[in-house]
C-alpha cells in the first residue's frame, strides 16, 4: 500500500512546521510524521493522544506495547 504524502521541499504552512519541529527536535522528518503530511491537525491530535498514553505507563512497557501490537498487525517496518 502507498501513501501520498507531501514532501519536505513543497510543504507549507502548518506542515511545513511540523516538519520543521520534527527535524530541530528528532534530526529529520519521520515517516510516520509525514504520513500525517496531508493532515497537519490530525498530527497535532496524535501527539496530545500519543503523549496520553505514554503518560500513563514506564517508557519500556510503552516499547513492549508497540512492538506486540506490530508483530499482531504483522508490520514489516
Amino acid at each position: 500500500m502507498l501513501i501520498r504524502v507531501i514532501p519536505e521541499n513543497k510543504a507549507t504552512g502548518k506542515t511545513a512546521a511540523m516538519y520543521e519541529s520534527e527535524v530541530r527536535d528528532r534530526g529529520r522528518a519521520h515517516d510516520t510524521t509525514k504520513v500525517f503530511s496531508l493532515r497537519p491537525e490530525i498530527f497535532e491530535k496524535w501527539q496530545e493522544l500519543s503523549k496520553a498514553i505514554r503518560g500513563t505507563m514506564r517508557l519500556r512497557r510503552y516499547e513492549l506495547v508497540c512492538m506486540a501490537a506490530l508483530k499482531a498487525l504483522r508490520c514489516t517496518n
